[in-house]
């Protein structure tokens, strides 16, 4: 969804919501990604590491797949 000031997504995963938001670094564009479980949470930001990224569909895969990777290791998925 284009916002004023940048581009966001929605997603959710297991019960979590996932939203990203969309910025630009010297590496093509970049996601922040915020994590809650409930609407009574506060959100919580995912630590996304850079990645070179040629356009928002990457960029936004890249965090989407970080915030799995949180939400696993919250709720102990890991194998």
């Amino acid at each position: 969804m284009e916002r004023e000031g940048g581009v966001e997504a929605i997603g959710a995963y297991c019960g979590y919501r996932i939203r990203m938001s969309l910025g630009l670094s010297a590496a093509g564009p970049q996601a922040r990604v915020w994590v809650r479980g409930s609407e009574s949470e506060a959100e919580v930001e995912v630590d996304v590491p850079l990645k070179p990224s040629r356009d928002r569909t990457e960029a936004f895969d890249h965090g989407y797949a970080h915030a799995v990777l949180w939400i696993d290791a919250e709720n102990k998925h890991l194998p």
